[in-house]
């Protein structure tokens, strides 16, 4: 193993582990009824005293959306890829192994997604068509961050040195600036967003060691 790898795995591992203790955090440290419908929020008052500063805005959540959507756009592509090697290839082990990784993450994305929309942390801070919907962690933020850092590791390793620092530092100022827009949007609670990338995080920095990994093992294979 790699001494790169092994930082990227004790970084993951980190995030994690801060991520578990942040939720068992935010489900009992300072919960009160301050959400609406009176539902119960963990670090309520700052919570409340961030959420009351920043107020509601359609401008940043309208804003959010789109990039979120060309995120997804960008994922599409990936996915589009393995689609067309697979037609023109005939083989599914003939599919580039790095778009398979990519989509693993893409499922434990959608796996963290459905798991906290079945085990209800925090309601966000507004109704939706006057329903309560599950807010933590925050699963735009997630997604910004989790798409946006792989395809940038992933492009950096594809692309010409100076393009792929190009499009990676694209991808992380739209990622980093998707999240900041979901939090002035005012549909989710501080500790949605701080939730979101820490598991984030350590989703990944698992992936960025499985595809050095992965990457170091067809190196070797093509030698032989």
């Amino acid at each position: 193993m790699t001494k790169k790898r092994k930082i990227m795995l004790t970084c993951g591992a980190a995030a994690l582990i801060g991520f578990i203790l942040w939720t068992i955090a935010v489900l009992t440290l300072d919960r009160a009824p301050v959400g609406p419908l009176d539902s119960s929020v963990g670090f309520s008052r700052i919570n409340s005293a961030v959420h009351t500063a920043l107020g509601v805005s359609e401008g940043w959540y309208d804003l959010s959306e789109i990039l979120g959507f060309a995120l997804l756009a960008i994922a599409a592509g990936f996915a589009l890829c393995g689609g067309i090697q697979l037609i023109r290839r005939r083989s599914f082990r003939q599919v580039d192994p790095h778009l398979y990784l990519l989509a693993a993450l893409y499922a434990a994305l959608g796996l963290v997604y459905v798991g906290f929309e079945m085990v209800v942390i925090n309601f966000r801070p507004i109704l939706i068509d006057g329903v309560l919907e599950a807010a933590y962690p925050s699963s735009h933020t997630m997604l910004a961050l989790c798409i946006a850092a792989s395809a940038a590791i992933r492009l950096s390793s594809v692309l010409p040195k100076t393009p792929g620092r190009i499009a990676a530092a694209g991808l992380a100022l739209v990622g980093i600036f998707t999240v900041i827009a979901r939090l002035l949007s005012g549909m989710h609670w501080l500790s949605d967003i701080v939730g979101a990338v820490l598991i984030s995080a350590a989703l990944v920095f698992f992936y960025a060691a499985a595809d050095l990994e992965l990457s170091a093992r067809l190196h070797e294979n093509e030698k032989e």
